[in-house]
């Protein structure tokens, strides 16, 4: 009788052990989220939403280029990724969409200094006046110093995959500026920054900041003399209404990061990870082309509207006046702030 209950004994405990490894396998398999064909094609994979904020509108640059992003995602992922986009700023303020991207209610968001600056404050460097002349300049600067940001943005909860590049902006003035001499003491509207109201401050401006909002009134009844934008949001605004000359210095072109929460980036598969990095690659490169054909369509309807544009004819001493600011604000945002400046300064002096 004993040796009949050892052979159960025996027998159960070899079941046990089979239908353990079973499981493994399976729960294996489930934490993979995907598998390939021999074609290399996605096989059946773990189906995720990824939700993308956009505070800009759906019919800017910006929403355009996303809604790029979401087509190729969703195609190429055969329907297991679905791509939900929150347009025109409906989650709220740039402020509001990183604080959800850190927390993992959104997955993925585009962002500049007012955004991810509150986490990685040394990107701010990016915006530091007349350091670059081109997009290109500033897409090649950002595609070099990428490895870094990367592991930056890691260190606070984020993944880079890429990003939007911006530019330039200009002055929007009542008063025709021509050159630095004539700058001094204009009226001068800036967002409510530091590094902003220094630079205006370096050329000599009465630097004033105010709301957005309270831009195109305050051109209206004369309590600011300019303000400054890109060709598409002055035009996109209406600011121009309210101006007479559109002062083409060029002082800040900037990126805005796209990132995507870490955690939720790492509960991806290799395979859903690879088709949205190409899908960014795709999209900041089209991107690219839609700003620069919007900015020579801005010009164009700026003068068609009788805004006059106006070339620096001094840009070299605009440039020496904010050097030192330039310095002053990279060197106070450490070691990581001064290598962003110096690949800036070696992008510009090399092309």
């Amino acid at each position: 009788m004993k040796k009949a209950w050892m052979l159960w004994g025996i027998l159960l405990l070899l079941l046990s052990l089979s239908a353990c490894g079973g499981n493994d396998s399976a729960a294996n398999e489930q934490e993979s989220g995907s598998s390939n064909n021999e074609d290399g094609s996605m096989g059946q994979a773990e189906e995720v939403t990824i939700r993308i904020g956009n505070f800009y509108a759906q019919d800017t640059t910006y929403g355009v280029a996303f809604d790029s992003l979401k087509e190729e995602i969703e195609e190429k992922s055969n329907g297991t990724i679905t791509v939900d986009i929150f347009h025109g700023g409906s989650l709220g303020s740039e402020q509001d969409h990183i604080q959800a991207v850190h927390e993992g209610s959104l997955e993925m968001m585009h962002s500049g200094t007012a955004g991810i600056g509150l986490y990685v404050p040394e990107t701010a460097v990016f915006e530091l006046w007349y350091n670059f002349q081109s997009l290109d300049q500033l897409q090649t600067a950002f595609e070099q110093l990428k490895p870094e940001l990367g592991e930056m943005c890691e260190a606070e909860g984020f993944k880079l995959l890429g990003a939007y590049f911006d530019g330039p902006r200009n002055i929007l003035s009542n008063k025709k500026v021509e050159t630095i001499d004539q700058l001094q003491g204009l009226g001068f509207r800036v967002p409510d920054s530091t590094l902003y109201v220094s630079m205006a401050g370096a050329l000599g401006t009465n630097a004033i900041t105010m709301p957005y909002g309270d831009v195109y009134t305050s051109l209206q009844t004369g309590a600011i003399d300019a303000m400054e934008g890109t060709p598409d949001s002055v035009l996109q605004e209406n600011f121009y209404e309210q101006a007479s000359y559109y002062i083409l210095d060029e002082h800040v072109y900037q990126p805005l990061s796209i990132i995507y929460n870490l955690d939720a980036w790492n509960n991806l598969s290799t395979e859903q990870q690879e088709i949205i990095e190409t899908a960014v690659i795709n999209a900041s490169d089209y991107h690219l082309t839609l700003v620069k054909d919007a900015n020579e369509q801005a010009l164009s309807e700026l003068e068609e509207n009788g805004i006059e544009l106006v070339e620096v004819t001094d840009s070299e001493k605009w440039r020496e006046a904010v050097a030192e600011a330039n310095q002053t604000f990279a060197e106070e945002q450490g070691e990581k702030g001064e290598m962003i400046y110096s690949v800036m300064q070696e992008v510009l002096s090399s092309q």
